[in-house]
């Protein structure tokens, strides 16, 4: 609420002048989400306090700083939206409330409940069999949930964990591409940095994860993947009876997804005392009904990202705003 907020910025508003003052010594700034754009605002709010001592009221200040609208997970918004999803809509800022909703915190809390129920009463350790001799291979540890839980409750659970994995959802990523992005976002820099020493074996921990977090997002946007589920499933019909996946944008623009398969020649050279080989893809004409069906939900909210996007400037510019800046389902 704007009264805590209030409260926030009285109760700190020593620590922001100082940072204004002197970033170098008073780091407070450095310790904040975002801290180069919390910087700007130090400086921006000691402005604004200079204009209040030397007019006495806040009239007549302008600032140029900007101020950032930004989406919340926008492709979970469009799919609550369109589907008329209340428990998703709550979870992504669509509908009214006192407080910012926190969808990636949300998710982060319900994983957080599961991985607890894990170090309590998971699978404990093991070794994996031989397929070939049936025999466990005792220097292969198979990490039980139990132990892959601890790991993770000892790290912690914040939503910078949970983010993109709960953001890509709705551009079409799956259980095992969150087991990647978990692996390049978190385990792999935690390794790098020494806080993550209690991944033994990464790839089980970030697998583990994964298939939590992917439990959790499908508890609050369960739409949101019936959704996309509806869209493959119709994709499949499009391309069984010949035609490629086409649809309009709500302002008109014909998308048309011309995934067909491709026979791949290969030409093998050496060059300079090296094996180059290049490669030369021509198109058999053939629809490619599995393209056609993974990329169906990224490109139809893609398609709707920028429906939106060209919608708000073309609504802020009736209004009178002739300056943009933009990325993606930020203004």
């Amino acid at each position: 609420p704007y009264t805590e907020r209030i409260a926030w910025i009285n109760a700190n508003e020593s620590k922001i002048l100082e940072s204004a003052e002197d970033p170098l010594q008073n780091r407070f700034w450095s310790n904040q989400d975002s801290p180069f754009q919390f910087l700007s605002f130090c400086v921006e709010y000691k402005r604004y306090k200079k204009h209040l001592d030397d007019f006495g009221t806040p009239i007549g200040f302008k600032t140029g700083l900007v101020i950032s609208f930004d989406g919340s997970c926008s492709g979970l918004q469009h799919f609550s939206a369109i589907l008329r999803d209340p428990i998703g809509g709550k979870a992504v800022n669509l509908t009214e409330s006192d407080t910012v909703q926190d969808i990636y915190q949300v998710v982060a809390d319900k994983v957080i409940v599961k991985l607890k129920e894990d170090a309590q009463s998971g699978t404990l350790d093991d070794y994996y069999i031989d397929k070939e001799t049936g025999t466990p291979q005792t220097d292969k540890i198979k990490y039980g949930t139990r132990t892959l839980a601890q790991q993770w409750l000892t790290y912690g659970i914040t939503r910078k964990v949970t983010k993109r994995p709960v953001m890509t959802l709705a551009y079409g990523a799956k259980e095992y591409g969150f087991n990647d992005q978990i692996m390049q976002d978190t385990i792999e820099p935690a390794l790098l940095n020494g806080t993550g020493l209690m991944f033994v074996a990464p790839r089980q921990a970030s697998g583990h994860l994964a298939k939590h977090i992917w439990d959790a997002v499908g508890q609050t946007v369960t739409k949101a993947v019936e959704g996309m589920a509806w869209l493959q499933e119709m994709s499949k019909l499009v391309t069984k009876s010949g035609h490629v996946v086409t649809w309009y944008t709500p302002l008109g623009l014909p998308v048309q997804q011309s995934y067909v398969k491709c026979d791949t020649d290969i030409l093998q050279l050496r060059l300079c005392g090296r094996l180059k080989r290049i490669y030369s893809f021509k198109s058999t004409g053939e629809i490619d009904k599995k393209k056609q069906a993974s990329g169906i939900a990224p490109n139809f909210i893609h398609s709707m990202d920028a429906t939106h996007l060209m919608q708000t400037v073309l609504n802020s510019s009736k209004q009178g705003v002739t300056h943009f800046a933009m990325v993606h389902d930020s203004y």
